[in-house]
């Protein structure tokens, strides 16, 4: 019988959220236990990018995760998207609650459900907007500088760095040049 269900690699989510999502409880065989099923119900949790489940005998059962890692917040209206560097939602929130990633204004999503991807009615700037902060990401010296990107004007990204200069990315083309 289970003894101990254990959880690595979380950091955003508890052990316990993801324990409970997975459906595995102690007390039960560990040979019951149907590793695809609670691995294809943590990975429904939007935090979750990869998850695995290993049963060490004779009685522990460990949860690897590995979690999605937030870059920015779309500011829509009163809500603030929080999306990762390839626009899927991970949570929406009424408060920008991590001082420490960007601020992304002057896009309308027309859909935003956390666990799907972003969709915005200018499907060109939510593509701008994947290849800048996948490059913010990739720029060693970028990743806590950028305070907001605006793209109210596509012709005319501009980003707003920590130290409030202003940086016009000008338009949507070469974004890996530009970094």
């Amino acid at each position: 019988n289970i003894r101990a269900v254990t959880v690595t690699g979380n950091s955003a989510l508890t052990a316990e959220q993801i324990v409970k999502s997975s459906g595995i409880t102690t007390g039960r065989n560990i040979l019951r236990v149907n590793s695809n099923a609670a691995k294809k119900s943590i990975e429904k949790i939007p935090m979750i990018k990869n998850a695995d489940i290993l049963l060490k005998f004779p009685s522990t059962v460990e949860i690897a995760v590995e979690e999605c890692a937030r870059a920015a917040y779309v500011k829509y209206m009163d809500k603030y998207i929080c999306i990762d560097k390839n626009g899927k939602i991970l949570e929406v929130l009424k408060t920008a609650e991590n001082a420490n990633l960007i601020i992304v204004t002057g896009v309308s999503p027309t859909e935003f459900i956390a666990g799907k991807s972003l969709v915005l009615k200018d499907a060109d700037k939510l593509e701008a907007l994947k290849s800048l902060l996948s490059e913010i990401e990739e720029a060693v010296y970028l990743p806590n500088a950028v305070k907001s990107i605006d793209f109210s004007d596509k012709n005319k990204i501009t980003m707003v760095m920590d130290n409030e200069i202003i940086v016009n990315m000008g338009k949507n083309e070469s974004l890996q040049y530009k970094m």
